[in-house]
């Protein structure tokens, strides 16, 4: 009889859709990020912004209902990382030269 209302973010739903936008890919249980090859042509600039844009809008959108800093941060590691791969890509050198 206590109508407490518990909200929080579905994981997997998430990491689906990062998957289906093309900027993670799964391995096994493990998600890694992966370049987004139409964002190649852009100026750098304009791919960290667009980056910036995206992990902003999760982490404002997840961070009241999440009490575990760990999800958001996964998801940040999730999409700097495919951030690096699409420069790497961009600029035609190893993720080290990043």
């Amino acid at each position: 009889a206590n109508p407490t209302l518990i909200a929080s973010w579905d994981r997997n739903r998430i990491l689906g859709r990062l998957v289906e936008n093309g900027f993670i890919k799964k391995y096994g249980k493990a998600y890694r990020g992966r370049s987004k090859l139409p964002w190649t042509t852009l100026p750098k600039p304009e791919i960290i912004q667009r980056y910036n844009y995206i992990i902003r809008g999760y982490v404002n959108y997840y961070s009241p209902v999440n009490d575990y800093p760990f999800d958001i941060k996964y998801i940040y590691y999730l999409l700097t990382y495919s951030c690096v791969h699409t420069l790497a890509q961009k600029r035609n050198c190893s993720l080290r030269a990043i």
